[in-house]
């Protein structure tokens, strides 16, 4: 097992780059990412209201899950939230879990987030900056 999340690891690490959202016209941000890592396929959605509330989305592909979340609307205002999914390693089901919080600076385009990432006893909290345009 200590190979398993040791590969996870360096999944989390290929995560380091930097997600973009694609900024749009209506009340959303949106947040798309698309990883494939050692014959995995997964894709990565959520949806964050411009002007506050909470935050949607879904992990699909080899791992399913969804994204949950809540952000103030505010300039600097506080955005929190987890991520819930598990993937399939032979006849297992791996369970894993995220949460993130920071602020979204509607100024500097970004959201400057500390995530922790939890699967069976490994753990790690990395400063991630989502930027949109």
């Amino acid at each position: 097992m200590s190979s398993f999340l040791g590969n996870h690891h360096a999944v989390l690490a290929a995560h380091e780059t930097r997600p973009t959202v694609n900024f749009q016209k209506d009340s959303f941000y949106t947040a798309s990412r698309a990883v494939n890592y050692q014959g995995y396929n997964v894709s990565m959605y959520a949806a964050v209201p411009k002007n506050g509330g909470t935050i949607t989305g879904k992990i699909s592909g080899d791992c399913n899950g969804k994204v949950t979340g809540h952000y103030d609307g505010k300039d600097n205002g506080v955005i929190t939230g987890n991520v819930y999914g598990s993937c399939q390693l032979m006849f297992l089901q791996i369970p894993g879990s995220a949460s993130f919080t920071g602020t979204v600076s509607k100024t500097n385009n970004n959201a400057p987030l500390n995530v922790t990432v939890k699967i069976d006893t490994f753990e790690k909290t990395e400063p991630v900056t989502v930027s949109f345009n």
